[in-house]
């Protein structure tokens, strides 16, 4: 007796060839979200680094070369985070079902293109990093009683290749009435300055200093060697 029952037909080829597919969003849109998200974030962590470091008042080489390398690295990486993910939320966030997530992907929209636009301009306008080296020399006269008669020194100032900044000097000292020879000069970065020459009189100890008025920045030699 036949039966009435069909068995179902084996798979063919090419369906037992096919691996199987794992729900989920395709890669692109999750570099997408991870861009949107990811360029606020480095921007602000970016920013604080920069504020923090911008209130070490004698950085070392190290601090220098590394903040260089940072924030060289932080004007390309975070603006192009940011503009992949503004594209990207541009094109996606008017597709959102709820007005809820319209009005984030609207934010977020607008906060990658801040970031996009303003943040390495920030970062270049503002980023001044000075380094810089000194060696000084100095010959002291003094009476058989140990009463200092003169201090005259002499001083070379060099500002570091990794500087960001040309240094407008103004030789001055603390306390002052030091005299400099040249007495004010310019030190752009991989410069090294002529031999200073300095009178200091009596005064010791004394700091000789060459001061940017303008951009609030010196460098500072203290010599204390009185006794």
């Amino acid at each position: 007796m036949e039966s009435d029952q069909h068995l179902p037909a084996p798979p063919d080829d090419e369906e037992l060839a096919a691996p199987p597919t794992a729900a989920g969003p395709p890669p692109l849109a999750m570099v997408g979200v991870i861009s949107a998200v990811l360029a606020p974030i480095a921007a602000a962590l970016t920013l604080l680094i920069f504020f923090r470091f911008g209130r070490v008042t004698e950085p070392t080489t190290a601090d220098v070369q590394s903040a260089n390398r940072l924030f060289a690295a932080a004007r390309i990486v975070v603006p192009m985070l940011a503009l992949f993910g503004a594209a990207y939320v541009f094109v996606t966030w008017r597709r959102a079902r709820w007005s809820v997530l319209r009005g984030l992907g609207a934010a977020l929209l607008a906060l990658n293109l801040v970031v996009a636009a303003g943040f390495g301009l920030f970062v270049r306008l503002r980023t001044d990093i000075f380094d810089h080296s000194e060696h000084r020399t100095c010959g002291l006269s003094k009476t058989t009683s140990g009463v200092v008669l003169q201090l005259q020194c002499t001083l070379t100032a060099t500002n570091a290749p990794t500087s960001t900044v040309s240094l407008h000097w103004k030789g001055i000292s603390d306390p002052p009435g030091a005299v400099f020879e040249p007495g004010s000069g310019t030190l752009a970065p991989g410069e090294t300055s002529p031999t200073i020459s300095i009178d200091a009189g009596a005064q010791c100890p004394i700091v000789f200093i060459l001061r940017d008025e303008q951009q609030g920045k010196e460098i500072r030699s203290q010599f204390d060697g009185c006794s």
